[in-house]
């Protein structure tokens, strides 16, 4: 069976910050037989760039005021909230779009590509810890979801940005390995991404 990453804490954080210095793990299910715990990587809850913020992740069911949801079907609401990103350039407005539908469709055939463009939204914006979270929890959810490659890779990459190398290594050699029949693209894609960071 395909490692999992154990899903986000699913109700909003209202408790202090954690201190500075502390991390965040993305831990792993190791699929053998009574094997203890892996952890996929670990997340900085300082930005590394002290002129860079880093705000705490948001969580797409945490109790936030969401656009109200656009008349049409999941599909439809689905295709606006992507063209927030796609068409508009607008990653704030479909971040909240996104957030809604996944909310309001948890288990929809699309609720996987829904968690993948949500990254989007923050990988565009440089919010990488952000991004790594929504990879990881889409990830969680759909292992075997038509996404669930670009999940890693897009992890993977997150992770580089927040400079835990050796965590981008780790996700790029799972996508190679969990998914070895992916399409050239997207091998391509990871096989830069392990020469950038010279993973071994």
């Amino acid at each position: 069976t395909t490692p999992t990453i154990a899903k986000a804490k699913a109700t909003p954080d209202t408790t202090t910050p954690p201190p500075v210095g502390a991390t965040t793990q993305i831990p792993v299910n190791n699929p053998a037989p009574n094997a203890p715990p892996q952890t996929l990587g670990t997340i900085p809850n300082r930005a590394l760039n002290q002129n860079t913020a880093v705000s705490a992740p948001s969580r797409v069911d945490q109790s936030v005021a969401l656009p109200k949801r656009p008349p049409g079907t999941p599909k439809e609401q689905y295709e606006n909230a992507t063209s927030l990103l796609l068409d508009d350039q607008n990653s704030s407005g479909a971040e909240r779009a996104l957030k809604s539908f996944i909310k309001d469709h948890p288990e929809h055939e699309l609720a996987s590509n829904a968690y993948y463009w949500l990254g989007e939204t923050y990988y565009v914006r440089k919010l990488f810890k952000e991004a790594a979270y929504a990879f990881a929890e889409g990830y969680q959810r759909f292992p075997k979801g038509n996404k669930a490659p670009d999940y890693l890779l897009k992890l993977g990459m997150a992770f580089g940005q927040l400079g835990k190398d050796p965590e981008a290594c780790t996700a790029f050699l799972r996508l190679l390995t969990s998914f070895p029949n992916i399409n050239n693209r997207l091998k391509g894609r990871a096989q830069l991404q392990r020469q950038r960071y010279q993973c071994r």
